[in-house]
């Protein structure tokens, strides 16, 4: 399912080469995302002071890693539908700058499009006026994709969490998020 509209758009015969280079080049991108989200749960599932802390706070461990494990397989899954594909793509994968400039609206459209179909997002939650209510599964794979675009622009999600003074978060989820990344990254300070 998840290739269905990248797979229609390729299969235009008519299609430019230079867009072809950059429909395959955004695939790749996004698949490259969606497997280290994969990697990252892994490794906290993995971490013992991660999985110490989540059984800490939430009663019944198992079923949340199991919640978790369902997210992950289906992670940004709808970058893959006609909603977000050629919009982002063409918002990071442009063929050219003007291709870009003429995708602003689109792009903010299909931003918004992903934010409230994906629950992991920090927007979804503020945007409903539900920060307080963002369960601990969301923040797990919020984690892991903040950790994941880490793993591929470098740096580490804590720090760049830090950084940040857009995102919305209950003082709840801001502690769980702390003390995840804290021990995903084995920061002790």
């Amino acid at each position: 399912m998840s290739d269905l509209v990248y797979l229609a758009i390729m299969a235009d015969p008519h299609m430019p080469m230079a867009q072809r280079k950059q429909e395959k080049a955004y695939k790749d991108y996004v698949d490259e995302h969606v497997q280290n989200v994969k990697i990252v749960w892994e490794k906290m599932k993995e971490n013992k002071e991660v999985m110490d802390y989540l059984d800490s706070i939430y009663s019944g461990l198992s079923f949340l890693i199991s919640e978790v494990d369902d997210q992950i397989r289906s992670h940004d899954s709808s970058k893959y539908g006609i909603d977000e594909w050629e919009p982002y793509r063409k918002n990071f994968n442009p063929v050219d700058e003007q291709e870009k400039e003429d995708n602003t609206a689109d792009f903010q459209k299909a931003w918004e499009h992903h934010y409230n179909h994906n629950m992991h997002h920090w927007n979804w939650w503020a945007k409903s006026g539900n920060k307080d209510a963002m369960g601990l599964n969301f923040v797990i794979e919020m984690c892991c994709d903040w950790a994941a675009m880490s793993m591929k622009f470098g740096g580490d999600a804590y720090h760049w969490y830090l950084s940040q003074k857009d995102i919305k978060l209950g003082e709840r989820q801001k502690k769980w998020v702390v003390n995840i990344l804290k021990k995903l990254y084995g920061i002790k300070e």
